[in-house]
């Protein structure tokens, strides 16, 4: 999936009539909807790569460089991914090492929920902005744990009005299921339905 297209430094929305130009400079994020398969295993040797990233004689561009080339051959666990966030600074680079590996996590529930994307010690809210806005909310909607995530969607956008969908059917055929808005003194309260 295509996001945050720009063709020379210009943004634009991508559909079937664009064509691609045949000069300048074309800009995107890209997130495959590909996720290990349900018999894939976290590799130990993620152990290895973080030691490696903790390493105070590489620069964040030479780490990011050497995650590059050995992510696609590893699959890893929320905890090995928050482990290997940690070896970067809060910033893009964080936020380049999640997208790089959140497609090669193998336990997306962990990965999605308070333990890593919503934990303030791993990401702040520019940080989550910033990913979410690369990767679509699409991609961050963790199906099994809904309900330890705060949404904020706009009906507007394809993307989030099919979250808010799949809410309120899932609200609406689960025993006991609810929507809880946030007050503005911290208290949570139920909707109507």
């Amino acid at each position: 999936m295509l996001r945050n297209e720009e063709h020379n430094e210009a943004p634009f929305l991508y559909s079937r009539e664009w064509m691609l130009p045949d000069r300048g400079f074309f800009r995107f994020d890209f997130s495959s909807i590909r996720r290990p398969g349900p018999s894939v295993a976290p590799m130990p040797e993620a152990t290895e790569v973080c030691r490696y990233l903790r390493s105070q004689f590489h620069t964040p561009a030479s780490k990011l460089k050497a995650l590059r080339a050995v992510s696609v051959h590893m699959y890893i666990s929320a905890h090995q991914l928050r482990n290997l966030l940690l070896c970067f600074t809060c910033g893009e680079d964080r936020q380049e090492v999640f997208c790089m590996l959140h497609s090669r996590t193998v336990d997306s529930a962990n990965m999605l929920g308070p333990s890593l994307l919503f934990n303030e010690a791993v990401f702040g809210e520019a940080d989550r902005t910033a990913v979410f806005s690369r990767l679509g909310p699409l991609h961050l909607l963790s199906p099994l744990n809904p309900e330890a995530v705060p949404y904020r969607c706009c009906l507007a956008i394809y993307e989030e009005r099919r979250i808010v969908e799949f809410l309120v059917r899932l609200t609406t055929q689960e025993a006991g299921g609810k929507v809880l808005r946030l007050c503005s003194d911290g208290r949570y309260v139920a909707v109507n339905a």
